[in-house]
């Protein structure tokens, strides 16, 4: 007896058998897209990894370099002389007071201006009358 057979049944099974074919054949493409997708999802994955670890090293490499520049940084800051405030202080010599009133009496205002303008204090030059100048020292309160 063959298995295919004529008639109204036949016709059902063949459409029958047709259409199992072809829900086999969606099944197995369904099944394909499945695999390439989550063949892509690893590729993906591991691409995302491969940039983090290389992201991962960069920063490292980058830290390993800023605590080399920092060690030798704080080494030849332990090698330096040891800071005293006395370092900062200088001698400084001024002409005497008397020199100053001196030049005062002499008409020479660039000796006076030089006198105070070394001291903590501001000097002005006022415009004076005929090309003289006149001095205005301005000492801060705490001098006086």
């Amino acid at each position: 007896m063959s298995r295919r057979t004529t008639g109204p049944f036949g016709v059902w099974a063949e459409t029958q058998r047709q259409r199992q074919r072809q829900q086999e054949a969606e099944a197995r493409q369904h099944r394909q897209e499945a695999r390439q997708a989550r063949a892509y999802e690893r590729r993906a994955a591991q691409s995302y990894r491969g940039y983090k670890q290389a992201d991962a090293i960069r920063r490292t490499e980058e830290l390993d370099a800023r605590v080399a520049a920092l060690q030798d940084l704080l080494a030849s800051g332990c090698r330096a002389s040891v800071f005293r405030p006395s370092a900062l202080m200088r001698a400084e010599e001024l002409p005497s007071l008397a020199a100053v009133i001196e030049g005062v009496g002499r008409r020479e205002p660039d000796a006076v201006v030089e006198y105070f303008s070394a001291l903590p204090r501001r000097v002005r030059l006022l415009p004076g009358q005929q090309g003289s100048r006149r001095v205005e020292v301005v000492v801060p309160a705490l001098l006086l």
